[in-house]
């Protein structure tokens, strides 16, 4: 134990994983979700990774725009005219 109050040096290992975690990590962004309105008690959070915060917006908006919803049937919107 060091009695001068300074931090212990990292180990070369411990070095090198706190390196390659920053490798896989830097400049991304991430968001941590517990799923269900009611989670039952083992129910674990899934964390999402993103290269920008506009991806996470996104991400957001479209829970919010389902949010209350079971399920989902994809509309065609093309016209007759788009499709000739």
């Amino acid at each position: 134990m060091s009695t001068d109050n300074q931090p212990l040096p990292y180990t070369d290992e411990m070095n090198r994983e706190y390196e390659e975690y920053e490798r896989k990590h830097a400049d991304k962004f991430s968001i941590t979700i517990l799923w269900g309105e009611t989670p039952e008690p083992d129910a674990e959070p899934i964390t999402y990774e993103f290269d920008t915060q506009k991806e996470i917006n996104a991400f957001i908006h479209g829970i919010n725009e389902s949010d209350g919803w079971w399920g989902f049937e994809e509309i065609d919107t093309t016209t007759k005219e788009d499709k000739l």
